[in-house]
């Protein structure tokens, strides 16, 4: 049942990318989908010759490429790679904190990038692996929260979620325990509200750890812009969109469900996802295998088979075919392309290269 859990909430290609965990849990976001990296600094990673740096929106190189790997900025900070160790550098390429913390190794989508690396910072924190246990250093690489945890999560409106043993619950910026312990698996705060398990059935808490709608659902997805998916039992297909009363705004016959930001739903007919608005009524037909909606434009996988990528506007039509290998958001108005090759490139919402593919 986790899994469908975190099928349910996932965005597809999109919400693994942003993903909040330093750990092993399903992946999330909390950032606006048309801005997914609102604090990058204006800065993007790309590869040459095997190194990365970083250009800006003009595809300008800012941070000439020396590092062995890197990702994506927050907060003015962004991790790299050296000697599978990482730490983190600044808007200048300076290294402000070394290269110390041990990396897990996984791989994101046959990509040469971790789009935000192992960890990143959140709230002025950043949960790092210490010889195998997570803690939280602080922007000048001070510890705030020695290294305890076997599992760690970014902060989030003030709380991030740990895992200890068996034991799963929320910490504050001190961290200091503050509610938890019998989940069996949550999503962290998002919206104000956090997406917990409890007994196999599904619910949400607010930043006091009191239940503000009761765990009485099969599975569920995050609370984003004021509503959230949820589906009251395993059998048939039919999902609900609530808002944070628990109120049922309507009713939907699908194989999964769940909310995007702003006033669209995410819809699948077996493989093929597709776009509602907040009455229900279909924006974009399930036609498409992955469906990502950027405000302006719309991210689209169009064959479970082959990966390629294309962009189309509300209208559904093609603003750039289906071509790329991979496409996702990088911030502002620059899409991160990749080829098979595992190239690196990037163009803007009009399908314009902005970053010819590099490796």
């Amino acid at each position: 049942m986790k899994k469908t859990i975190r099928l349910a909430m996932s965005l597809a290609l999109i919400f693994s990318l942003a993903a909040c965990s330093s750990g092993e849990s399903s992946a999330q976001t909390t950032k606006r989908e048309k801005n997914l990296f609102p604090d990058n600094s204006g800065l993007y990673p790309i590869i040459q010759d095997s190194l990365f740096g970083y250009i800006n929106t003009k595809g300008e190189v800012v941070i000439k490429p020396q590092f062995e790997k890197a990702a994506q900025f927050s907060e003015g900070l962004a991790y790299f790679e050296k000697d599978g160790k990482y730490g983190f550098i600044n808007t200048k390429g300076e290294v402000v904190i070394e290269p110390v913390y041990t990396k897990k190794s996984r791989g994101w989508l046959k990509l040469a990038i971790e789009p935000l690396g192992e960890t990143y910072f959140k709230e002025g924190l950043a949960a790092v692996n210490k010889n195998g246990l997570f803690g939280y250093i602080d922007k000048k690489g001070q510890e705030v929260i020695p290294a305890q945890f076997s599992e760690a999560n970014a902060f989030s409106q003030g709380f991030a979620y740990v895992r200890n043993g068996q034991q799963i619950y929320f910490i504050n910026q001190k961290g200091e325990k503050q509610f938890g312990r019998d989940f069996e698996w949550t999503s962290g705060f998002n919206d104000s509200l956090a997406l917990v398990m409890t007994d196999q059935k599904v619910g949400y808490i607010n930043t006091s750890g009191k239940w503000v709608i009761p765990n009485k659902y099969y599975t569920g997805g995050i609370f984003m812009d004021g509503y959230a998916a949820v589906k009251d039992t395993r059998e048939g297909k039919t999902w609900k969109l609530i808002d944070k009363k628990g109120k049922v705004l309507f009713e939907k016959e699908a194989d999964r469900m769940h909310k995007g930001f702003g006033n669209y739903v995410y819809f699948n007919e077996g493989r093929n996802e597709g776009l509602l608005d907040l009455k229900g009524q279909v924006v974009i037909p399930a036609k498409y295998d992955v469906l990502f909606f950027l405000d302006e434009v719309i991210i689209v996988k169009t064959d479970s088979k082959e990966d390629r990528f294309g962009l189309i506007n509300k209208k559904g039509e093609w603003v750039t075919e289906a071509k790329y290998h991979a496409l996702f958001p990088a911030g502002d108005n620059m899409i991160l392309m990749g080829t098979e090759n595992r190239e690196l490139g990037y163009i803007d919402f009009s399908g314009k290269v902005i970053w010819k593919p590099t490796k």
